[in-house]
């Protein structure tokens, strides 16, 4: 696959990606902005407009590089979009689970429910989002041919 394909593919796909990570931070605004005046340093600073930023610019960079990895999995072990969004499902699953463990100085992460619902707006939106890209970008041609040829 050609990697500008896979940027493009990427930031396509990050586009509405975008859009879910601005609503779920928007409704979780109080509880960012309460939670990060207690956290010494986070992600996106201490408001919901740097937190915003922030999660736009990750996204847009995670997109492409989603793109890459199915263009590498799909070629390398044949990979189909079922195959890639359960991997990605999977992945979310895993990681909000380590938000929930009490490993940050005893306690669970502060942000465990905002980190939960990006990882499933990640996982479903690329998940879903890359490989129809890629099917729409390949473009399967159907080849008709008469009784007897074989298509060329």
């Amino acid at each position: 696959m050609n990697p500008l394909n896979a940027v493009r593919r990427g930031l396509i796909a990050a586009v509405p990606v975008c859009l879910v990570v601005v609503a779920i931070i928007m409704v979780r605004a109080d509880s960012i902005e309460t939670s990060a005046a207690d956290v010494p340093a986070g992600l996106g600073g201490q408001t919901a407009t740097g937190w915003i930023g922030t999660w736009i610019i990750i996204t847009l960079a995670f997109g492409v590089v989603a793109a890459s990895v199915f263009d590498y999995l799909s070629e390398r072990w044949g990979w189909n979009g079922n195959e890639y969004l359960s991997f990605a499902a999977a992945l979310a699953v895993s990681l909000s689970a380590l938000a929930f463990l009490n490993m940050y100085d005893g306690e669970m992460h502060p942000f465990r429910f905002e980190y939960t619902a990006l990882n499933f707006a990640y996982a479903f939106g690329f998940g879903c989002g890359i490989p129809l890209l890629t099917r729409t970008d390949t473009g399967v041609k159907i080849v008709k041919t008469r009784a007897g040829q074989t298509p060329q």
